[in-house]
């Protein structure tokens, strides 16, 4: 290929964007770091449509192509994986386990307020992993719902798949 094409697509996969530890997090000032730096370096996070393309039929991305993504469709890709993506110029694209969607038509936080960046996510998305009444430790994962879902996949910055 040209040198200002790309001859292969890397993949950066994330799961959860906050402040819980474990070995699938990443706290939302590395996460913004690191789209930082990709957009210094000239690194752009595409969408699944350029990537498919690209992978599928051979079409040519820019060099510097990322496909950055996140499994499971937690409510903090909304909260706070959006917001960052969309400042440093990055889309992204969430696999959203469907079983999982929790209900609602609207999302809890406008898309507008989203995208803005300045809201800070509930203690429960953050830490999603606590003692339950009991003293055992439980998961409670806190998923996106379908209207959340619909804003991102509207908004170009989140492919949702």
């Amino acid at each position: 290929m040209r040198g200002d094409r790309a001859s292969s697509l890397p993949v950066l996969m994330y799961h959860y964007v906050g402040e819980q530890e474990n070995s699938i997090a990443v706290s939302r000032a590395l996460f913004e770091d690191q789209c930082r730096v990709l957009a210094e370096k000239g690194k752009r996070g595409v969408g699944l449509a350029e990537a498919e393309a690209f992978l599928l039929h051979g079409e040519p991305l820019p060099k510097g192509s990322v496909l950055i993504t996140f499994d499971d469709g937690y409510y903090d890709n909304y909260l706070q994986a959006m917001p960052i993506l969309a400042r440093y110029g990055h889309k992204g694209t969430v696999f959203v386990v469907t079983q999982r969607t929790e209900a609602g038509e609207t999302p809890r936080v406008p898309f507008e307020d989203a995208l803005s960046g300045r809201v800070s996510a509930p203690e429960e998305v953050n830490f999603p992993v606590r003692p339950n009444s009991l003293g055992y430790i439980v998961r409670r994962d806190v998923f996106c719902n379908r209207g959340e879902l619909r804003a991102m996949a509207a908004s170009g910055v989140i492919d949702v798949a």
